[in-house]
């Protein structure tokens, strides 16, 4: 006889035993089991069944334990059947759920956890202790013995426009930033730094030039270029450090002075006065700057490098590069850490290099420039120039350096958390210089 699937249910609904069915339609209770499952119709009994004894075991593992429970459904019950102390700590464990048939052939849930333990150390399982109140120590610093000012390109330098509402008829744009020269001069007088470097192309000499063509504007106005980097910006710097080194690095705009001469009029080269044979050429950077009566170094020829505190290799540069790059350009055969001037960008990039005492960081640094970065310098870089105005400081303290770049905004910087601005007032300049702009 064939039994159907419904009878099953109906007389399950009717007898709620699978045993008692199965006595009734002459089946094995697994038989009634299937078509209970085959209908969906395995509901827990109604009358409660007591809950399946509980057993653990325990196996060692090296250092773990593995203790597996059943009838026990979660991690917290197997802990406190296995009587497991806060010093083992769970690492992995597993829950487990099925059905299955009980004594009376009915449907009982049946559970197990497998879980792996391992003891922890005495510090992990021992309570905190309240803490004392913690007072931090004052820190005490000592200032680093010896400081250096790096000051970038100016490119000193005017445009002679005619303007009849001027004295004499023109009226004098200078291509160098006033503001943040002042803002260098502030700078040094607060640093009062033990050397202090100028990069070089701190004249522009554009009327100099033997390669790019001369604007009329740019014509006849040397003289009053020399008298303002002299009067207003390399005097001040002596006379508020009077014991600092200051050397003059020669740029490639240094170097068009000589350039012409050799181009244009190579008796010019070398010329003295007749009471000297050694003496200073007449026409030279270093002459017409007056440099000996301020104590400043001349350093050159162009391209010639700078050691500062024998580590930091210092040099006007000829490499330019687009944003960002020229530091890498630098840094890809260096051996040491170097300061250049040329591209009138802000940039500063690391590396670590192997020596024979070991790793070492070495730094490449541009400090910018103090021209003015609005088009008014002659260049030829487009319509829009990616030039930023700033200082360069290197500290050294016991052999550790620190190579920083202080950016100059708008006529201001922010040193040591002092505002520093700069002046560049026609009237401070007329002061300074005592010439008529």
């Amino acid at each position: 006889m064939s039994i159907k699937t419904e009878d099953v249910k109906a007389l399950y609904q009717e007898l709620k035993s699978i045993r008692r069915v199965g006595e009734r339609l002459g089946l094995a209770p697994s038989t009634v089991h299937y078509h209970l499952s085959k209908s969906n119709e395995l509901i827990s009994p109604p009358q409660p069944k007591p809950k399946p004894r509980e057993k653990v075991d325990v196996r060692r593992d090296g250092d773990q334990i593995i203790v597996t429970g059943k009838g026990i459904k979660n991690l917290k019950d197997l802990i406190q059947a296995a009587n497991l102390g806060p010093s083992w700590v769970c690492i992995k464990h597993t829950l487990n759920s099925w059905q299955g048939l009980g004594k009376d052939s009915d449907i009982v849930q049946l559970h197990q956890v497998k879980a792996y333990f391992e003891r922890a150390p005495a510090f992990f399982v021992e309570p905190l202790q309240p803490m004392r109140e913690y007072k931090r120590k004052r820190t005490t610093t000592k200032p680093a013995k010896r400081c250096a000012l790096i000051i970038p390109d100016s490119q000193h330098g005017f445009r002679r426009i005619e303007d009849v509402t001027q004295p004499g008829g023109y009226r004098w744009e200078p291509l160098h930033d006033r503001a943040a020269c002042d803002v260098v001069l502030q700078a040094a007088d607060l640093l009062q730094p033990d050397e202090i470097i100028l990069l070089g192309d701190m004249v522009d000499g554009a009327a100099w030039s033997t390669r790019w063509q001369v604007t009329p504007d740019l014509r006849y106005t040397t003289n009053a270029t020399m008298r303002e980097l002299y009067a207003a910006l390399l005097v001040p710097l002596r006379l508020s450090c009077p014991e600092s080194k200051i050397v003059f690095m020669e740029g490639n705009h240094e170097k068009r002075v000589q350039d012409a001469l050799t181009a244009k009029l190579c008796e010019g080269v070398g010329l003295r006065t007749a009471d000297t044979l050694n003496g200073d050429a007449l026409i030279t950077i270093e002459t017409l700057l007056a440099l000996d009566s301020l104590d400043i170094e001349y350093y050159g020829p162009y391209g010639a490098a700078y050691w500062l505190y024998d580590k930091i290799r210092i040099q006007h540069g000829t490499k330019a590069r687009p944003a960002g790059e020229t530091c890498s350009a630098y840094l890809r055969n260096a051996i040491s850490s170097v300061i250049f001037g040329h591209v009138h960008r802000l940039e500063l990039a690391q590396k670590k290099i192997q020596t024979p005492k070991g790793s070492e960081v070495i730094t490449a640094m541009s400090p910018g420039c103090l021209c003015r970065t609005d088009g008014g310098v002659p260049h030829a870089g487009g319509d829009f120039l990616d030039w930023q105005q700033g200082f360069g400081i290197v500290y050294e303290s016991d052999g550790d350096i620190s190579i920083q770049v202080v950016p100059i905004d708008d006529g201001s910087a922010i040193l040591h958390g002092h505002k520093i601005t700069g002046d560049g007032s026609k009237e401070t300049t007329m002061q300074r210089t005592g010439l008529p702009f």
